[in-house]
């Protein structure tokens, strides 16, 4: 059986890695949606790729 040091652990662990999930979702739906456009190849986080 796990310590309950080791579970907590496992828990936080495992919210860190959803939250960094998320953080990264909402960057690329951000940059997508501040584009306008389809052709755009390049991601530079919340600085609109040059035309």
């Amino acid at each position: 059986m796990k310590s309950s040091s080791s579970i907590y652990f496992s828990l936080i662990i495992n919210k860190i890695s959803h939250t960094k999930f998320c953080e990264n979702a909402s960057d690329y739906v951000y940059w997508y949606a501040s584009t306008g456009r389809y052709n755009k190849t390049e991601c530079k986080g919340y600085y609109e790729v040059g035309y």
